[in-house]
């Protein structure tokens, strides 16, 4: 579903920040690539949730796009501190 790549999206962006405060370049490759997941993963929910409703498997709401809205603005500034 289009939360379910969101919350993933959210658990990867964590793992990423939290590693690019690592010092060891290993840690750092894989900072990049759980950020560079997350970036994928922010953008296929919201086409899994364009696909859904163009469907008719589920109907549009206001949770969802908050839910992506919060977790894109967490996610951003997380990076950004670490």
């Amino acid at each position: 579903s289009a939360n379910g790549a969101t919350l993933l999206s959210l658990v990867c962006a964590l793992i990423g920040s939290l590693l690019l405060m690592s010092n060891s370049s290993t840690k750092l490759v894989v900072a990049s690539m759980c950020v560079f997941l997350y970036w994928v993963l922010d953008y296929v929910d919201g086409e899994l949730a364009r696909y859904n409703i163009f469907n008719g498997n589920q109907k549009p709401s206001l949770q969802g796009e908050y839910f992506d809205y919060l977790v894109h603005f967490f996610s951003t500034n997380i990076m950004f501190i670490c």
